[in-house]
């Protein structure tokens, strides 16, 4: 079964950290990266909360702005899904690094 992620990568070990999960889970795991104009990424948050304001993380247009400017763009290796890069020094794999990254992601 095909699944997607609607899950913004927006720092380099995140690839990584979701592609192990991935094969610790026995799936593939496929990169894809699609811009948007700043407009339209404004655009679809504020629609995304409307419609699901429970489950939505409020994001104003100054953090949505400050989080473009962190973003890392993904290099060939992680859009042709390349061999995982190490996980930090402080970590022993990278689902240990998801599980500090998203507490609340169960690994």
């Amino acid at each position: 079964m095909d699944v997607v992620l609607d899950f913004g990568c927006w720092a380099k070990p995140e690839p990584n950290a979701l592609a192990y999960l991935a094969a610790s889970a026995g799936a593939e795991c496929e990169l894809v990266y699609v811009t948007l104009p700043p407009d339209e990424q404004g655009r679809r948050v504020t629609a995304r909360r409307e419609d699901t304001p429970a489950t939505t993380l409020l994001v104003t247009g100054d953090e949505l702005d400050e989080w473009r400017d962190l973003f890392e763009v993904p290099g060939a290796g992680e859009l042709e899904g390349g061999p995982l890069d190490q996980p930090p020094t402080d970590f022993a794999d990278w689902g240990e690094w998801a599980a500090k990254r998203w507490p609340s992601l169960a690994v």
